[in-house]
């Protein structure tokens, strides 16, 4: 949530100093937001300078560079319709480039992308790019006051001015509350409000008086107690899990359920009231409108009609249409109408409604102007860069190749049972493990309280508190390591019927790796796969690899007593270590025609990248000669790494032909 740290040449935010100290002793920095100008276009251009301060050293310079860059966008889009531009349009393009427009449109515009500062540190993609999310419904409720209400009018939040919850028996927005859950049963049910104490008192109001299970999340409780509020609301989401009690049926957060987390198993959100940043508000719906939603959001909005409340809801529903469609640009808007609607709001009930009725206009004015600027603006080539839609659909496709969760969950429930960890069903391609009585050592990853984890990504992806298993994940990694570094499982022996073969003809099936110890940025296992190496050798040292891949041969394998295997393995000692040694002298070949594919593999990528960078700085004085620097040093560095790295024999399996 990187909209958190503000910054501004007059002040900055203990968060912002934080992060700014701590980035100058990173060697790398990430930083995630969905609202990056929440706090404005200032704070903006502070964490683009906390990526690159050499690029981005100027604040009045930045705001320059984006205002050029509407011309720069119009230009981009007849290049990317026709190819093809005018004099005058090739000649600002080319100014702009410091270089000569080539003939090709997409090495202009990838030329482009470079010079686009930016484009270098800053990657954006928006939701008309994504695509796949789902409706807005907005269901406003105007509810009205008793006379002999001590609600304050003029207050948004008109609770805080209670010292206990006897506002809960006046506010006419809670017995709306009610009857609005128990309509919706047993649907769940997100209600966010703006202070922690709200959150609290209604939550209470709904679980002991009126028997509604609900649960609470703000900012005083530990992340456990947070997940445990979370997990509880969760509970009975999803239909293919075992009966739980299905958990609570309203949540109540406070401001901090606006950010990180996700609640997408649900379709209701209730804003009990609304803050003034129209960016906080898109923080709130973002927790039901995400990437996985499967219905339309329906967000019920109760206000209390004639005060401060009803006077935020029109500004907000009828000048930026927030509600109903995502707005990037909420801070700008609200920065720009500030004064007016909090003037407004203080003074409320309003008398006459044409002063709010010409401030809305004037702010849906200027929303479209503020929203056509953005998309013909910076925004559009920022895009650009951001998603190469061919190169995305590729990873697309190999990823979905390798998110099986069918081969995942076969490997690890061996993994399981081997070295004894309890696994209980809990829903599909979802467990809850233990440690058991017979577990050998500790397994990585496993508390002593138990783990609930999935290999389903979208799963995960709507429970945050089941872990997600995949095949990067520590404890799979971790148990990988653990049985590669020990002797577990690491010979066999089988025997096999092939009337082809002489009886008693011995096998031996031995496995190698490579082994390299380089530091991971280096990401040498793009260039020196870590597959292992087999051979299949008999006891002449024949080579039997290719006639009998591994497949073939183990589902004609068959498993001996193993008082007749040890036999088997004392007699044949001798020509078993023999065969072994042959086995080595061949993986020494094949690893060093392994290594020098990889040399020339990393040789050709880096140095393409280095020339690159090497010929945009002669037009581009933001490429720092750090950047060339690193290139040149990764690939020596490669280099030694990769002409170091040896092989290690990882297992062998003796087979007699029987």
């Amino acid at each position: 949530e990187a909209h958190h740290l503000v910054w501004s040449e007059k002040y900055s935010s203990e968060e912002y100093r934080c992060i700014e100290k701590l980035s100058k002793n990173c060697e790398s920095l990430l930083l995630l937001t969905a609202t990056p100008e929440q706090a404005g276009q200032d704070s903006h251009f502070a964490r683009l300078k906390l990526l690159d301060p050499a690029r981005f050293h100027s604040l009045s310079e930045y705001k320059k560079e984006q205002k050029d860059l509407t011309q720069v966008n119009s230009l981009i889009q007849k290049l990317l319709t026709d190819n093809s531009l005018d004099d005058q349009g090739q000649s600002t393009l080319e100014n702009y480039l410091g270089d000569t427009l080539t003939n090709d449109a997409q090495s202009n515009i990838s030329k482009l992308l470079d010079r686009h500062g930016t484009g270098r540190v800053l990657f954006r993609n928006t939701r008309s790019t994504i695509r796949g999310f789902p409706n807005r419904l907005v269901h406003p409720q105007p509810l009205d006051l008793e006379m002999s209400s001590q609600i304050n009018s003029s207050n948004i939040y008109p609770e805080t001015e209670f010292s206990d919850d006897q506002w809960l028996s006046v506010d006419p927005r809670v017995s709306w509350l009610v009857n609005k859950v128990k309509t919706l049963k047993p649907n769940k049910i997100l209600v966010i409000c703006h202070h922690a104490k709200t959150a609290i008192q209604l939550d209470n109001y709904l679980n002991l008086r009126m028997g509604i299970r609900s649960a609470s999340f703000y900012e005083d409780l530990s992340i456990v107690e947070r997940d445990r509020a979370a997990a509880y609301f969760a509970e009975g989401a999803n239909p293919d899990e075992l009966d739980n009690g299905d958990g609570a049926q309203v949540l109540l957060c406070s401001e901090i359920g606006s950010e990180g987390r996700n609640f997408q198993f649900a379709k209701h959100l209730i804003l009990f009231d609304l803050p003034l940043n129209p960016d906080l508000l898109e923080q709130r719906i973002g927790r039901l409108d995400r990437i996985g939603q499967k219905n339309d959001i329906h967000i019920h909005v109760p206000y209390i009609k004639n005060t401060a409340q009803e006077v935020l809801f029109h500004w907000i529903h009828s000048g930026i249409n927030l509600f109903s469609e995502s707005c990037s640009a909420g801070f700008e808007i609200y920065n720009k109408f500030a004064e007016e609607l909090e003037s407004m709001i203080a003074s409320s009930p309003i008398s006459d409604t044409t002063i709010l009725d010409n401030l809305i206009n004037r702010t849906k004015l200027f929303t479209a102007e503020v929203l056509n600027n953005l998309q013909d603006g910076r925004d559009k080539l920022l895009e650009i860069n951001s998603c190469n839609k061919e190169i995305a659909y590729e990873l697309i496709s190999e990823i979905k190749s390798y998110d099986n969760p069918n081969e995942i969950n076969d490997y690890m429930d061996l993994v399981f049972d081997q070295f004894g960890v309890d696994s209980e069903f809990h829903s599909e391609y979802s467990y809850i493990l233990r440690p058991s009585e017979h577990m050998h050592e500790n397994f990585p990853g496993l508390s002593n309280e138990g783990n609930t984890i999935t290999f389903d990504r979208n799963k995960a992806l709507s429970r945050d508190d089941i872990e997600f298993l995949s095949w990067e994940h520590p404890m799979v990694t971790e148990s990988m390591e653990m049985i590669q570094n020990s002797e577990f499982g690491n010979t066999a022996v089988a025997m096999i019927q092939l009337e082809s073969l002489p009886k008693g003809t011995l096998f031996i099936e031995s496995w190698f790796a490579i082994n390299i110890i380089a530091e991971k940025e280096l990401q040498l296992d793009h260039f020196l796969p870590l597959h292992p190496i087999r051979f299949l050798l008999d006891s002449n040292s024949k080579n039997f690899s290719e006639i009998l891949p591994y497949e073939k041969l183990s589902r004609l394998c068959t498993s001996l007593p193993k008082k007749t295997a040890l036999a088997i393995v004392d007699k044949t000692k001798s020509i078993t270590q023999s065969i072994v040694s042959a086995s080595q002298c061949m993986a020494d070949d094949k690893v060093i025609a392994i290594k020098a594919i990889a040399k020339k593999t990393m040789q050709e990528q880096l140095q393409h990248e280095l020339d690159r960078l090497v010929a945009l700085k002669k037009v581009n004085p933001t490429v720092r000669d750090e950047e060339i620097d690193y290139l040149r040093n990764r690939i020596k560095t490669s280099l030694e790494h990769i002409d170091r790295a040896e092989y290690q024999l990882q297992a062998v399996r003796l087979i007699v032909n029987n």
